[in-house]
């Protein structure tokens, strides 16, 4: 019989997307400071997508954190905005201080976003899942339980041009 304090815990994982009132403020410093000499404070972890909507023409400008996942500049999320990027529309992002055009791909597979989010929370642990709008308690659970709290949440795999 194992003892209390050799019990194996599974953690528990939460998707934890900021308030909309706290992306607000933040989002344009973002914007700012990535387009800015200063862009090396955040730019190893977020990038700018610049496009046009698909339907209106309205120009976005989202910040977005990013992983390398195979040498690939990837996304996660479950935003409207997403909608606009489907079928290969062209963009430019704002990647490492350095404008570049690039299309994307939208993965919307379960599995594979799940598998890619536990990857990446392994590489940078479970502490630092903040950065892509989660909360791990304890340790990194297995990929089904992250798989349930990414519901909506699609990959996006930067291809730049």
């Amino acid at each position: 019989m194992v003892g209390r304090g050799n019990a194996c815990r599974m953690g528990t994982i939460e998707s934890k997307i900021p308030p909309k009132g706290l992306l607000a403020l933040v989002n344009p410093v973002m914007r700012l400071l990535l387009r800015s000499p200063l862009h090396f404070l955040v730019s190893g972890f977020m990038m700018l997508l610049d496009f046009r909507g698909r339907k209106s023409g309205r120009r976005f400008l989202v910040t977005v954190s990013y992983h390398m996942v195979d040498g690939v500049p990837t996304a996660f999320t479950g935003a409207p905005w997403l909608r606009n990027l489907r079928g290969d529309a062209p963009l430019e992002i704002v990647f490492r201080g350095q404008r570049r055009k690039a299309r994307v791909e939208i993965v919307d597979d379960p599995d594979r976003v799940a598998a890619a989010v536990h990857r990446v929370l392994s590489e940078i642990g479970p502490s630092n899942a903040s950065k892509f709008a989660f909360k791990v308690t304890g340790e990194l659970p297995p990929v089904a339980p992250v798989r349930e709290a990414l519901a909506g949440r699609s990959m996006v795999r930067v291809r730049f041009e």
